[in-house]
């Protein structure tokens, strides 16, 4: 009888433990899964914000402005969602005066510890004006999760109207409702005021 109790007791100590480490190795695994979702959409996202950035650079057009709206948070499935932050960053290689040559470095960081993603973009020549609240040096940091954080990342380049002249680059943290009200080739920071065109008005 003690020898059918003591089986009985160690048969079901083996069935607890097994479950608990089942249990442990599907939760493991799920989080592992989480990450590595998490780590690919913030890449999509990277990717995405350079692509927007590139083609405003190396458009053929003199003066070219793409704005693209920002999700308020990252998709990691059908109910699962991430807040997330991004960082651009102006890194100068070489410069003449205003003029700068260099690359972008875009870093999407979710909230989740051990997710993130980025890409870079090349600029070649250009006088550069980062815009927005999240203004940190050469840093601009994009909230699009927060309630009136960022909406819209918006990319202008225009040719100063004046000889010899300079290609300017605005990359704007927009947190307007609207993306008509970002920034635009009527804005002063692009034109200038009458009698002090900067730096893409006319003289």
């Amino acid at each position: 009888m003690k020898s059918q109790i003591a089986l009985w007791m160690l048969t079901k100590m083996a069935m607890l433990f097994f479950i608990v480490g089942l249990a442990l190795l599907i939760t493991t695994f799920g989080n592992r899964q989480r990450a590595i979702t998490c780590s690919d959409q913030a890449d999509f996202t990277a990717r995405a914000l350079a692509g927007v950035i590139n083609n405003v650079i190396n458009s053929p057009v003199e003066d070219e402005r793409k704005i693209l709206a920002l999700e308020a948070s990252l998709s990691l499935g059908k109910t699962d969602f991430e807040r997330y932050e991004v960082n651009v960053t102006k890194i100068v290689t070489e410069s003449a005066g205003v003029v700068e040559t260099g690359f972008f470095s875009i870093l999407v960081k979710p909230a989740a510890v051990g997710c993130s993603g980025g890409a870079s973009v090349p600029f070649e020549k250009f006088s550069v004006r980062l815009i927005g609240p999240g203004k940190a040096g050469d840093t601009l940091l994009f909230e699009p999760s927060k309630r009136e954080g960022s909406r819209f990342l918006v990319v202008l380049k225009c040719k100063q109207k004046t000889y010899p002249p300079e290609n300017f680059l605005f990359i704007e943290d927009c947190r307007q409702e609207e993306g008509g009200k970002c920034i635009g080739f009527t804005s002063e920071a692009v034109v200038g005021r009458p009698g002090a065109p900067y730096p893409c008005g006319f003289p």
